[in-house]
């Protein structure tokens, strides 16, 4: 049975529904070290403008210097955050699914092997993250 990607999208981003605000700050941040990195070549074309036309650009320079800083924290910051998300709630989604797997009857665990259960459970926590 094949799972259109549309699902399998929604079932992955319902497993952050547990901590939707960190999630949503985490996305609210993404977007805004975005808007960032857009800014900061129109801040360096207004640096070579005003030096092209002989004005000061220290002030300028001063703006691009301290939103490129902001930007590398930022996304630093955005990134760590985000790993650590994903890194809980694959635990968690890992924990659920093997609290599933082991109150299966023994028989199936007799025919197919606890080890292939555990191999099947990380494999599809690893695919998923």
């Amino acid at each position: 049975m094949a799972v259109s990607t549309y699902r399998l999208y929604r079932r992955a981003l319902a497993l952050l529904a547990a901590e939707r605000w960190l999630t949503a700050a985490v996305a609210l941040s993404g977007i805004a070290v975005a808007l960032v990195q857009l800014a900061e070549p129109i801040l360096f074309g207004r640096v070579v403008d005003a030096l092209s036309r002989g004005e000061g650009a220290l002030p300028i320079i001063g703006v691009w210097a301290a939103l490129g800083l902001f930007g590398i924290v930022a996304s630093v910051t955005v990134a760590v955050v985000a790993d650590r998300l994903a890194h809980r709630r694959r635990l968690a989604a890992l924990g659920e699914a093997f609290e599933r797997a082991i109150i299966l009857p023994i028989s199936y665990h007799a025919e197919k092997g606890s080890g292939a259960v555990v191999r099947t459970i990380l494999a599809g926590t690893d695919a998923l993250f």
